[in-house]
């Protein structure tokens, strides 16, 4: 049976959280989901990106009253992440109801506010503490938009355009990562971080390609005996280990994927 977002999550409320489900508010939820996000999800696909103990994870919570649009901030090293959570209430029959677009464009402005600090716009004292932190000139930062509703189309145009840019630095949007996450998406995301999770002996097979007269690869062992190999591998082939592993190959290198940001969709671009 494949594992379903919103069915961890509800488990995740009873069991770790001790709460009723079912007398939970959708408000509430909300930012319980963005902590579940966090927690089950992020931390297993990017545990540089999650501060280390259930103290200070649950600190970085900042929903509530003036929260300024965002329900999770955390800065990690130079990356600040943002998380915010819609939740959406159980399944009915039909066809799944597409959620306001003025919510995620909300969300994409969520920088200019905390830019703008607490003179211009009202702001709780965690928001106003975990934007004290932030470093404007040099920090990356991780936006993540997560709902069970379906998202409005012109909600993914503005995905693919980015964040609002903040007029006083030009440069920010190219250290910028936006992500909408549907519930689909999102069941991806966990089923990923469960794989990550599970330990595994797998191996995966390496065709070094090799240069005319040349070794198809250096051997390098350290004062501790361990050994590592440096060689050339055609894209193809990474590709293919990627789809056969997933995260897994990933899960101890703390300079994981940081988004969708400016950066990356011009390298894309490139032939």
């Amino acid at each position: 049976m494949k594992e379903l977002f919103r069915d961890h999550f509800r488990d995740y409320v009873t069991s770790n959280l001790r709460l009723n489900f079912d007398s939970v508010n959708d408000v509430q939820r909300s930012k319980y989901m963005a902590m579940f996000y966090a927690e089950k999800v992020i931390r297993c696909l990017n545990p540089a990106l999650i501060p280390t103990t259930e103290e200070e994870l649950a600190a970085c919570v900042v929903d509530g009253s003036d929260d300024c649009g965002v329900d999770f901030l955390s800065r990690e090293g130079n990356t600040v992440l943002m998380l915010q959570a819609k939740f959406s209430g159980h399944k009915k029959a039909g066809k799944k109801g597409t959620e306001d677009p003025e919510r995620f464009d909300y969300f994409c402005s969520v920088l200019t506010r905390l830019y703008a600090g607490p003179k211009k716009f009202k702001m709780n004292q965690k928001v106003k503490e975990a934007r004290a932190e932030i470093d404007w000139d040099r920090d990356s930062f991780i936006l993540h938009y997560i709902t069970l509703a379906q998202p409005a189309q012109n909600s993914r145009n503005q995905a693919r355009q980015g964040v609002h840019p903040v007029t006083d630095i030009p440069d920010l949007v190219d250290r910028v990562g936006l992500e909408l996450l549907d519930e689909q998406e999102l069941n991806k995301s966990l089923r990923d971080a469960l794989s990550v999770k599970e330990e595994s002996s797998a191996t995966a097979k390496v065709l070094f390609s090799q240069d005319e007269g040349q070794p198809p690869w250096l051997r390098f062992e350290d004062s501790l005996g361990r050994v590592s190999y440096v060689g050339r591998i055609s894209g193809s082939q990474i590709a293919e280990i990627f789809r056969a592993n997933r995260s897994s190959i990933f899960s101890l290198n703390i300079r994981n994927y940081i988004g969708d940001n400016l950066t990356n969709r011009g390298s894309r671009r490139r032939p």
